[in-house]
């Protein structure tokens, strides 16, 4: 993580997206490189703490990030301690599985090369984590993902991708070539390949770890049917297929054609570009029929995302100097802020209040995190129980912390898609909800 990297076009972490969008990736690599955005640099920054922590052998992101990282001049904690609680989530279970295993062999953030014939070099990429066990023939690879957005599945193209390269690729990361052809690890050796995601800060109905479980076989397959999408996705015959999920990170998605006109689709089905309806009035929701609603409802996030691409592009053309019509750049709202020492903050404010006022109602006393005081629990357990209970110690300690906790419902209604996991709710006996009345003047 410290050293540039050349991404491929086709690396396992788009797989997923362009399996949906054949013309995914051509676009996107003809498309203006968008700047990092904040969330992708904080992602950056954890898988680098998390390197650091398991090439020094730390069990806890906050002193591999101070002591150990690039990164110890940057304040990282976020004041919820949130940045490090994740982090130590993917730390404390991958420890857990080398303690299981004494004679495991660790690979950290190694390159594989995915061999295919379609577009040679161009399919391979860094893996987090994977954990090799030799006295039980099984590998595990593991996927830590920060982002608090769309929850994975650890059944996906980009985790198949990185088990096919460690089994069956060319290991060129400056790392051991231990396995037949170069590959990372003899295929010949391993029965079982358990894909692992974790992802601590998006929910899941599995939960923050998910696990798959693949045969060597099963992922050399996936090795024909990756080059035979490359292939196409290379073709002329290669199309257009916006998505909701494809498209939310695709470089190309305010360029896209495709996107744009499916955007339009949503708001209205005789309209290709937004420029044609400028004049035009939308229908009112009231006036759509449940079938258009239910569709308009199902791409709406679609719609959303590509505005909000189009907005952001706006901006970046401002800031380099460009007119947009009917826009202009302007400083945004000022928010106050205390300035100064909290404690010297404090005793102003009783200053300022008088004599007889007590300052330590300025502060707030409570809990806390849910995580956190998990986290501490679960701990304590594990330093109780001998190396090879710690997992089993750890399951304990959060079936005991459960007692302490009460999931409820809010009683809030959603609206969401079918297959959604969640058990649908009968609404026969809802009272209907009122209409709210519209503003004066805008009856």
């Amino acid at each position: 993580m410290t050293t540039e990297r050349q991404h491929r076009l086709y690396s396992p972490s788009q797989a997923d997206d362009f399996f949906i969008c054949a013309m995914r990736q051509r676009a996107q690599a003809a498309a203006p490189k968008e700047p990092e955005s904040p969330y992708a640099l904080e992602g950056t920054r954890a898988h680098e703490v998390l390197q650091a922590a398991l090439e020094n052998e730390v069990r806890d992101a906050k002193t591999a990030h101070l002591e150990y990282s690039t990164l110890f001049m940057y304040d990282l904690d976020d004041g919820r301690n949130e940045f490090y609680l994740a982090i130590d989530t993917a730390l404390t279970h991958i420890y857990d599985l080398l303690d299981e295993h004494p004679d495991n062999v660790l690979y950290v953030e190694n390159f594989v090369d995915i061999p295919i014939t379609s577009y040679p070099g161009q399919a391979g990429g860094f893996c987090d984590v994977g954990v090799y066990v030799p006295s039980e023939r099984l590998l595990h690879i593991i996927d830590y993902k920060h982002g608090a957005g769309i929850a994975k599945s650890a059944e996906t193209r980009q985790m198949k991708g990185y088990g096919a390269g460690f089994l069956y690729g060319d290991a060129s990361n400056g790392g051991t070539t231990d396995g037949a052809g170069g590959s990372l690890i003899d295929p010949d050796t391993v029965d079982t390949v358990e894909l692992w995601i974790i992802q601590p800060r998006a929910f899941h109905a599995e939960g923050p770890i998910r696990s798959h479980k693949m045969t060597p076989f099963q992922l050399y397959e996936y090795i024909d049917e990756l080059d035979a999408r490359i292939a196409y996705c290379e073709s002329d015959q290669a199309e257009y297929k916006p998505d909701t999920d494809a498209c939310r990170f695709c470089g190309a998605r305010f360029t896209c054609p495709a996107l744009e006109e499916k955007a339009m689709q949503v708001a209205n089905t005789s309209f290709k570009q937004i420029g044609d309806f400028t004049s035009t009035l939308l229908p009112e929701p009231s006036d759509l029929d449940l079938k258009r609603l239910g569709a308009i409802r199902f791409h709406a996030p679609l719609l959303r995302s590509w505005l909000k691409a189009c907005e952001d592009m706006a901006y970046q053309k401002a800031r380099q100097g460009a007119h947009i019509p009917g826009a202009k750049m302007v400083y945004t709202q000022e928010k106050r802020e205390y300035y100064g020492d909290e404690l010297d903050i404090a005793a102003n404010i009783g200053a300022l209040c008088g004599p007889d006022f007590d300052v330590t109602s300025l502060y707030e006393l409570k809990l806390v995190p849910l995580t956190t005081a998990e986290k501490l629990v679960v701990e304590a357990f594990k330093k109780r129980a001998g190396p090879r209970g710690k997992r089993k110690a750890a399951e304990e300690a959060k079936r005991a912390f459960a007692a302490l906790t009460l999931k409820q419902s809010s009683g809030k209604l959603t609206l969401a898609n079918e297959n959604d996991p969640r058990q649908a709710v009968s609404v026969n006996g809802f009272q209907q909800l009122p209409m709210i009345a519209p503003p004066p003047g805008q009856e």
